[in-house]
């Protein structure tokens, strides 16, 4: 067994043609998978990222500040690439999340080619397999016209380019290493977690005499880059009045919240096997007292490293600034790529140990079938896991079909009548109602308080509840003027019609 740095030195002679073309293949079968399952309507959050995106309102000039000035908890890479992707793709939930499948899609692809660099052929394609069939990466990360997919993607050429630069310390794969990092970091916030803990690692592997000290070019260029709009960020949520939705987190709570991303009990059994199998090592490292041979293990216990260091600080920071906790599952979406690496590693580790006596076809052919196993899962679980259960019900918003319903109505864009819908962005649901079309003014969108509107140019009125309760000001204003009807049971629509100055009030909410 070679230290790590002569590890993935010598795993680079050993690079081919056969897994980049392999994981290609696993892609554009992902791709296609992806494709097939896509047209969900979006919910709230990623409505509100068309109406911050919108090029017909916003230029990228403008969506940048909107994001810096009134968004400052979401990091602003993926509205500026949403606001250049709605320029030129077709209407419709499918076509936007076109982008993000893509992102998801060369990010498997990455992290292949990661698992090759390290430890050879098999990892490359275990990882590959593993990557495809994670639930949680279709469910948050493609499936999400949000930030999570374009993570995906930068954090795993982070994680590529920084092995890359331990392989080869020239001075570009050193700035390109911190370039992937500047780009995941303006993707997601919290990914800044994984950059310190590769930080302390490039500095543990300093200490050791391994790196060089220019190894610190690519950490001074992501602080002159990042760390000014990140301290903006921090601080502007820090001052305002209102505590965050996020709460801070108990102390279990380090352990369960990567089995709450893996989500399913197979992925959950083998993220446990190699953290078992790596306390197994160290044990036996232990009791032969040859403890600093741990760095022999070092792809693995990097890996692990990376998940646990992002989990203690976030765990520290939000018991802290409790007000404005990081901490929930999906915040630790960038630790996909790493538990897929440790998997990956841990149980390439078991298997030599396994197989050690025999020939390596036989390894070759335990990962072949283990291939076949894993794609048959995925095509049996996947409409379960990613279509029937996407989201909790809680969370499920029919936007599109309502918008969809309420545009046979023939009355939808006269003048005397008027839309709402209970929530605060209400420009959002223009996209669907507009057929894409964001012009302001198509229709006639009141917002969630109408308390202090005149409501008489409107004869109708229809309601429809997606996400919040109407205000009880609202409700009182409506059911002084306006009667009302439910036209549509499952959407929550309602058609609310001007009374007849001598009609008395009446309630049909």
């Amino acid at each position: 067994m070679k230290t790590f740095l002569k590890e993935i030195n010598q795993n680079n002679k050993r690079m081919n043609w056969f897994v980049p073309v392999f994981t290609l293949l696993v892609c554009i079968w992902t791709m296609i998978v992806l494709v097939h399952y896509s047209g969900y309507s979006f919910w709230g959050d990623e409505v509100g990222t068309i109406a911050i995106a919108n090029p017909t309102n916003h230029t990228l000039y403008e969506t940048l500040m909107i994001d810096l000035k009134e968004d400052t908890t979401v990091a602003p890479l993926f509205y500026l690439t949403a606001n250049l992707w709605m320029r030129v793709a077709p209407y419709g939930t499918s076509w936007l999340l076109l982008i993000c499948e893509i992102f998801v899609c060369i990010g498997i692809f990455m992290t292949a080619i990661t698992a090759q660099n390290i430890s050879g052929n098999i990892c490359g394609i275990m990882a590959a397999i593993l990557s495809a069939t994670l639930p949680y990466l279709a469910i948050q990360g493609a499936y999400e016209f949000r930030s999570y997919a374009i993570c995906y993607l930068f954090t795993t050429l982070t994680i590529f380019s920084y092995i890359r630069k331990l392989k080869d310390p020239k001075l570009n794969n050193i700035i390109f290493y911190g370039i992937c990092a500047i780009f995941m970091s303006y993707s997601l916030y919290s990914a800044v977690l994984l950059y310190f803990a590769m930080f302390l690692a490039d500095l543990f592997l300093f200490l050791k005499k391994q790196i060089s000290i220019k190894h610190i070019i690519s950490y001074l260029l992501w602080g002159a880059l990042f760390l000014p709009v990140l301290a903006y960020a921090f601080f502007h949520v820090n001052s305002r009045g209102t505590k965050f939705w996020t709460s801070a987190p108990s102390f279990s709570q380090i352990s369960t919240v990567i089995p709450e991303i893996l989500i399913n009990p197979l992925f959950i059994i083998l993220w446990y096997t190699g953290v078992i199998w790596m306390l197994y090592k160290v044990i036996r490292l232990f009791q032969n007292k040859k403890v600093k041979d741990i760095t022999k293990d070092y792809p693995a216990f990097f890996f692990y490293w990376l998940t646990l260091a992002c989990r203690v600080v976030n765990f520290i920071y939000s018991n802290i600034n409790s007000r404005n906790s990081m901490w929930t599952p999906r915040y630790f979406f960038f630790l996909l790529p790493c538990i897929v690496l440790f998997i990956t590693l841990t149980l390439y580790d078991i298997m030599s140990q396994v197989f050690r006596k025999s020939k390596a076809k036989y390894i070759r052919a335990i990962t072949i079938i283990m291939a076949v196993v894993c794609s048959c899962y995925l095509g049996l679980s996947f409409v379960h896991t990613c279509k029937m259960e996407r989201y909790p019900e809680i969370i499920r918003q029919p936007f599109e079909q309502g918008a969809e319903f309420l545009r046979k109505m023939d009355d939808l864009q006269a003048p005397d009548t008027a839309i709402y819908y209970s929530a605060y962005n209400i420009e959002a649901w223009q996209y669907y109602l507009a057929h894409g079309d964001m012009t302001p003014g198509l229709f006639n969108l009141l917002p969630m308080d109408v308390s202090e509107i005149d409501l008489s140019p409107y004869k109708t009125i229809y309601v429809m509840y997606i996400e919040h309760p109407m205000l009880d000001t609202t409700r009182e204003k409506f059911e002084k003027e306006y009667l009302s009807e439910e036209i549509h049971h499952d959407y929550r629509i309602y058609r609310l019609t001007r009374k007849p100055d001598t009609e008395k009030d009446s309630s049909g909410f």
